[in-house]
């Protein structure tokens, strides 16, 4: 399970240095009540300066940090520098994302301040955490997960209260490759 008081120094550091972050990926669907991996905790933060970010949290938190190049998986490649804080979990905090998938080639996520401005604030054992909201995390689990992920987490997602059909197509209008991921969900619904 996360440590509190390790996601609370985490997220009171991101608040100093006055970065706009949200939680992503498995813990932000766990905080929405819906399946999600607890053994990492992504952060997506806007912030140019990744390197610069990095070595900030090198000296706040004694070393745990480094910057993690690029890597592959199963179905391609997760084409993003990311800082890999080691705590009680692993916490990897990235700014753009860039996926190389195959059959889909590359996907630029948004990377624009709205997409953090649209960030759902949730309470989480007495922390008030921005969390990715469904819009956003849908296509993520679509162009990355969708071989591995749980179909009926991908329903859920849709039919949660919380989702919004016009968000999400603004959302996903956001993306180079549009058609193609909307086509992908087309065989969710």
């Amino acid at each position: 399970m996360i440590d509190v008081q390790n996601l609370n120094d985490v997220s009171s550091f991101l608040n100093k240095l006055d970065v706009q972050w949200y939680i992503n990926a498995g813990f932000a669907l766990y905080l929405q009540d819906l399946p999600g991996d607890l053994s990492d905790v992504d952060i997506r933060v806007f912030y140019d300066d990744l390197a610069k970010l990095n070595k900030k949290f090198e000296y706040q938190f004694a070393q745990k940090a480094h910057l993690r190049p690029p890597l592959d998986y199963k179905y391609g490649k997760y084409d993003t520098l990311c800082i890999e804080l080691s705590l009680d979990v692993k916490y990897d905090i990235y700014s753009t994302m860039r996926i190389v998938r195959d059959g889909l080639g590359v996907i630029n996520f948004p990377f624009d301040e709205d997409s953090f401005k649209s960030a759902r604030i949730i309470a989480f054992e007495g922390l008030r955490l921005p969390v990715a909201s469904l819009e956003q995390l849908l296509p993520y689990y679509l162009v990355l997960r969708r071989n591995e992920f749980d179909v009926k987490t991908i329903k859920r997602i849709i039919a949660n209260n919380h989702f919004k059909q016009d968000v999400f197509d603004k959302y996903l209008r956001g993306f180079e490759k549009y058609r193609e991921i909307k086509d992908i969900y087309q065989d969710f619904i």
